[in-house]
């Protein structure tokens, strides 16, 4: 799910189905675009936390980590994003993670 920011919209209307049939979801974490939407970061992680217990965090740049809970996604994020934008390897605020779901 790839939606520039209105993932957490979608996520609520598919609530009741992900609580039933916990399908494995691929879901763009891109807090610029959250934010464009007037959509919380942490939260929107929160709301993926609330079914899953864990997220494998994939990146264009090799990253390929397996984490436990939102704020733990945000500390990557933020961290990962920092040494990108040192390395001039992304501008400020472009890093966005793709979040497989784990049951």
């Amino acid at each position: 799910m790839d939606i520039e920011g209105h993932e957490p919209i979608a996520l609520q209307g598919l609530s009741r189905l992900i609580d039933r049939c916990r399908p494995v979801l691929l879901v763009e974490f891109n807090p610029r675009c959250l934010l464009i939407q007037h959509q919380d970061p942490l939260g929107s992680l929160k709301q993926i936390f609330a079914f899953y217990p864990r997220v494998r965090v994939l990146t264009a740049f090799g990253d390929d980590e397996m984490i436990d809970g939102a704020e733990n996604v945000l500390s990557y994020w933020e961290r990962r994003e920092r040494e990108l934008t040192a390395q001039n390897l992304l501008p400020q605020g472009a890093l966005h993670f793709d979040l497989l779901t784990v049951r």
